[in-house]
């Protein structure tokens, strides 16, 4: 038996051509319409140039003056040694 036949059989037919309602990943909470069309049916070019803007504007672009692989500053040792002390305030 082929893995098509068998999840076609598993699932009561072709689970790709049934339209299901979308639903969140973290609360099962149905979806609206307006969020539905606007995760099914985005515009590319328009998600391109805002990924790129973001990435511009970060500095992770190749256009930028900064590069991800830049070197990090420097911190000393002690910086970050009392980060789980609690404080008190009077």
């Amino acid at each position: 038996m082929k893995l098509g036949q068998s999840i076609e059989l598993h699932c009561e037919g072709n689970p790709f051509t049934v339209e299901f309602l979308l639903t969140s990943v973290v609360s099962s909470a149905l979806v609206s319409e307006k969020a539905k069309e606007d995760i099914l049916c985005f515009d590319t070019e328009k998600a391109k140039s805002g990924l790129k803007d973001s990435l511009r504007t970060a500095g992770l672009w190749p256009s930028s003056k900064h590069s991800l692989w830049d070197a990090m500053k420097k911190l000393k040792l002690k910086t970050l040694s009392n980060w789980m002390e609690k404080t008190k305030f009077v």
